[in-house]
């Protein structure tokens, strides 16, 4: 895939992308310039896991709005998944979500 940039997302697609860029830039110990933005998308999820399910967890069976961000630093790619409050977190096996382009308000 090829990088994007930031400042060609919609306001409430940047707000979620600096997120998970901040995030995975913690955890992999990187300056945030180190890490591409590779897509960033308004999405339904299946259930309230985010798509990042754990073990042992039990989650809604309902249709939960959120957003789907892919990452890449250092030749891997990153999935951060969250709410529609841009809340997330980086998921290391990631599930499709159940549809993209969700109107979220």
């Amino acid at each position: 895939m090829t990088p994007i940039s930031i400042d060609d997302l919609p306001a409430s697609l940047q707000a979620v992308a600096r997120k998970a860029i901040a995030l995975l830039s913690d955890q992999l110990s990187l300056d945030p310039g180190e890490i591409q933005l590779l897509s960033a998308a308004a999405v339904t999820w299946s259930d309230s896991s985010l798509g990042c399910p754990q073990p042992g967890m039990a989650y809604l069976q309902v249709l939960t709005d959120g957003y789907r961000v892919v990452l890449s630093a250092n030749g891997q790619a990153y999935d951060y998944h969250a709410n529609k409050n841009g809340d997330g977190s980086i998921c290391k096996n990631p599930a499709p979500p159940y549809s993209e382009g969700s109107e979220l308000q």
